[in-house]
């Protein structure tokens, strides 16, 4: 069965990797849940992670007059700000808002990635301290 909790299927949902349609309408069915809803799971989408995350930093520039990263120095924030700074410039929306927020716990590596991160030109780089 579908596990509500953590989202994880097992038991007779599960056909080679899959929730098979059959298991899912019934499971729709026995659990009050409207099967156009859940439909996406099985859909494939047009466009890739990456292509899609790109639209969605764009729309964020089109809602917002001001776009600001929020920096750690980790590998998440680094993909947000490489993906950001692309769509910044293709936009032409340089220099692109940087926050990093040291708290002092950061280790030396970091540190100096960050300090090399906050010397490119098209970055406008705030390092804060706690």
């Amino acid at each position: 069965n579908l596990n509500r909790n953590n989202n994880s299927y097992s038991g007779d949902y599960m056909k080679t990797g899959s929730i098979g349609e059959n298991a899912l309408i019934n499971y729709c069915k026995s659990n009050n849940f409207d099967y156009e809803d859940l439909r996406h799971i099985k859909e494939y989408q047009e466009k890739d992670v990456f292509d899609a995350a790109l639209d969605r930093i764009r729309y964020i520039y089109q809602r917002f007059d001001k776009v600001v990263v929020s920096f750690s120095g980790g590998k998440d924030s680094t993909v947000v700000l490489q993906m950001t700074m692309i769509v910044a410039k293709e936009l032409d929306r340089l220099p692109l808002d940087v926050v990093f927020f040291d708290e002092e716990v950061i280790s030396p590596e970091t540190v100096e990635y960050c300090e090399r991160i906050s010397q490119d030109p098209d970055i406008n780089f705030s390092w804060f301290w706690s």
